[in-house]
């Protein structure tokens, strides 16, 4: 309360203390008031007046302080008194054991975005930085809804500086949503604040778009777990819905928008350039999936979304996925229709690009300048992504001797194999399968590349199906 006598707000209210020193106010005067016209009542009078004065005295003078230990504003949920309570009135009246003001408790602030607290407060020059390479650091602004696209061969480095762009925008609690084809991104769950891994049953068609709808409302980092799923159709159904719901909530919070990234690694296996070439074999899932990304592309910008987009082959990657991206992570290429591609967007040389060693690559900015560096390794574990190696220490494998006819068993087919197996060409049929293996087959071509789909069409159980689906991978027919 500030000492320029302004009154008490009528809302705030009288601590016990502040009632028991009108209640022995209103006695004093009381008593005053009966005794008045004899001297007993004079001398109470004047011996209460005294004590009044003479132990009020600095809160007639400090009126703050006063304020602070008679009136206060009721207390909010979760707030506690910061004065001692213990000692009567009488005591604080006759100056016994007057409490010492103690320190305001500390109440956990309400959880807000990192980025804009550090945005409202000005954060200083070093924690806005992301920290991609000991000579490439961008501000958060920089980057942050940005369409970023990252392309190199295998080994080159692309999925570890998307994974580093993830951790340093996570220091910023930015919301994301990851699909994992290859479990790339499982080890993200460590390094990521709020990240949360999602397989197949937890994350569904039906409850898809609630999902994506909490990306934004909780600020958490979703990895879809790819290889969890048996049907790529349902994979690109489930980010087509999140999506979804990260613009659904994007819509219904206007004043309170958040920057959320949407990755998509190996985007050339999901949305070619030549659709013929998609692990997404059911057109309208796959139609689903490329207008959510273009969708991202081509509006999420003004709501706060941006895509990060990683590929092998730009040259084989969607044109309509690729659109117009603001920042460039061009790595390691070897091929001419890729190397001529690169051309489109810098001037490094493709003797240059040939050249590039893993992790080393071309940051092309919003403004078009081109520069080389060598990137930083990612904080989590890139083990899932390490290629194995030979080990001359390791155990030879033992030697076993071929099974004949007699030792084969198979639950599921009824003809013996042949003892002479040729192994065909992926995917093509041969005249030397049993009939069920054949039908099995000739379905997988026609789209039914899971156990669930395939066990409907053969009129057998899911496990029935899924043993055809094995023996076909074992003889090479199928991938």
């Amino acid at each position: 309360m500030e000492d320029n006598g302004e009154k008490l707000k009528p809302k705030m209210e009288l601590t016990p203390n502040g009632k028991g020193a009108l209640a022995a106010s209103g006695g004093l005067i009381g008593l005053d008031v009966l005794t008045h016209a004899g001297p007993g009542g004079l001398l109470i009078a004047g011996i209460g007046t005294w004590v009044m004065a003479r132990h009020t005295s600095d809160f007639l003078y400090l009126k703050d302080r006063l304020a602070a230990h008679f009136v206060h504003a009721p207390a909010t949920e979760g707030q506690q008194e910061t004065f001692e309570q213990r000692h009567s009135f009488g005591d604080r009246l006759l100056g016994k054991h007057l409490p010492e003001r103690k320190s305001k408790p500390i109440v956990p602030e309400q959880k807000k975005p990192f980025l804009s607290r550090l945005v409202s407060s000005g954060g200083s020059g070093g924690d806005r930085m992301v920290d991609l390479a000991p000579d490439l650091q961008l501000d958060i602004d920089g980057i942050a809804g940005k369409a970023t696209f990252i392309c190199g061969i295998r080994r080159s480095g692309k999925t570890t500086l998307g994974v580093r762009i993830a951790e340093e925008l996570g220091r910023f609690n930015m919301g994301m949503l990851i699909p994992d084809l290859k479990g790339d991104w499982k080890s993200c769950e460590k390094t990521l604040p709020n990240a949360v891994i999602l397989g197949q049953g937890e994350a569904t068609e039906e409850n898809a778009l609630a999902h994506g709808y909490a990306i934004c409302e909780e600020q958490i980092q979703i990895i879809i777990d790819i290889p969890s799923y048996d049907d790529m159709n349902e994979v690109a159904l489930v980010l087509a819905k999140m999506i979804e719901g990260i613009f659904l909530w994007e819509r219904k919070h206007p004043q309170d928008r958040r920057l959320c990234a949407i990755f998509l690694d190996e985007a050339q296996s999901f949305l070619p350039q030549d659709v013929k070439d998609s692990i997404i074999s059911d057109p309208d899932a796959r139609d689903a999936m490329q207008n959510a990304y273009m969708r991202t592309i081509a509006i999420g910008g003004s709501l706060g979304l941006f895509p990060v987009i990683m590929t092998q082959r730009i040259a084989q990657t969607s044109n309509k996925v690729i659109g117009q991206p603001e920042l460039l992570f061009l790595f390691k290429q070897t091929l001419d229709n890729d190397l001529k591609r690169y051309q489109n967007f810098t001037r490094v040389s493709t003797e240059q690009v040939r050249g590039l060693k893993q992790g080393q690559g071309i940051f092309v900015s919003y403004e078009g300048d081109s520069s080389i560096h060598v990137f930083h390794k990612r904080t989590s574990s890139d083990a899932m992504s390490a290629t194995p190696r030979y080990n001359p220490q390791a155990k030879p494998v033992p030697q076993t001797r071929l099974l004949d006819d007699d030792d084969y068993v198979d639950e599921y087919e009824e003809e013996p194999l042949p003892k002479m197996r040729q192994v065909p060409q992926v995917r093509h049929s041969s005249p030397r399968l049993p009939a069920t293996l054949e039908k099995a087959l000739n379905l997988y071509n026609e789209g039914c590349t899971s156990s669930r789909l395939l066990a409907p069409r053969m009129n057998v159980g899911k496990d029935t199906a899924n043993g055809y689906l094995r023996q076909l991978r074992e003889r090479r027919l199928i991938v």
